[in-house]
């Protein structure tokens, strides 16, 4: 069995994206790592250089978007390194998530035992979309993702490069639509999402960057009103729950957390939206760890 990895990414640095912990955080499993670099204002490329495994296969190009519209462009990149991909299966991590150490071998051997189960298509994880510092997530957005995929050239990237459909689809619906019974959910491990940790500023300055890939050109730019949207309290039923710390930086110790409240978070979150016997605080352990010893 041979196992691909990849990703796509420009200005890893500029935007704060942990791309090398997130390229080291699978790059054991995988018998190659396909990473599509597009020309960047930052040291992006010597980055991913430096890593220095021969595993790593670097793809340069030219980010060229013509469409401009709903960040279908990110899917056209996708594919592109999808199509550079030569194992039996093909782990797709974007440039802000990182996979716990702990999960490599019970991954590894999922991919082992359906290799020749052609019934199985793909497989889809757990997500923890973290928000303004590695300890706090957002247990109310998207819950899941497919992120490991059977390379066969029958799936390919759609949308905004969040999931996966058919080529046989002109509709180009996501695979869980059409073939949910080939799709394997794991429930215990996760993806860990970083795309909101970031200086309040920082983030502002990402979606900027990205608009016209979704609105095209001369749409408005992101304003404070903006910010202070993503970075305000949550309301479920009336009740106030912290999910986005408030502070300006980082560095700054002192947050609001779900995590610092679990009682208050048991009666707000609906039960779905609980890892089942772990819980905010687990997790936030789990992702510390990650980072700290996936960083080379």
């Amino acid at each position: 069995m041979k196992v691909s990895g990849f990703t796509i990414v420009k200005n890893a640095v500029l935007l704060e994206y942990p791309l090398v912990e997130s390229i080291l955080s699978i790059l054991p499993i995988v018998d190659e790592y396909v990473v599509l670099i597009g020309k960047s204002d930052d040291d992006t490329l010597e980055r991913v250089k430096a890593i220095g495994s021969p595993k790593i296969r670097i793809v340069e190009n030219e980010w060229r978007d013509d469409k401009k519209s709903g960040g279908e462009f990110f899917s056209e990149l996708t594919n592109v390194a999808l199509k550079e991909c030569t194992g039996d299966w093909a782990f797709y991590l974007q440039a802000d998530e990182v996979i716990h150490e702990k999960d490599l071998s019970s991954l590894r051997s999922l991919m082992e035992t359906h290799v020749d189960n052609q019934q199985v298509k793909a497989i889809s994880l757990r997500i923890r979309n973290f928000h303004g510092d590695y300890r706090t997530f957002n247990p109310y957005s998207h819950r899941k993702a497919i992120r490991i995929i059977r390379n066969n050239g029958e799936i390919v990237s759609v949308g905004n490069a969040v999931t996966f459909t058919l080529t046989s689809s002109p509709e180009k619906k996501t695979i869980q639509l059409l073939i949910p019974e080939s799709i394997i959910s794991i429930r215990d491990i996760h993806i860990f999402h970083y795309s909101w940790v970031k200086d309040k500023r920082a983030l502002l300055k990402k979606d900027n960057l990205m608009r016209v890939h979704y609105h095209g050109d001369g749409t408005s730019l992101a304003t404070d009103y903006r910010l202070d949207y993503w970075y305000k309290r949550f309301t479920y039923c009336g009740v106030p729950v912290p999910i986005s710390p408030l502070s300006q930086s980082l560095a700054q110790p002192e947050i609001l957390s779900v995590s610092a409240a679990p009682r208050l978070y048991r009666i707000a979150a609906p039960r779905r939206n609980r890892h089942a016997g772990s819980g905010p605080l687990a997790m936030a352990r789990h992702t510390n760890a990650a980072l700290l010893r996936t960083t080379p």
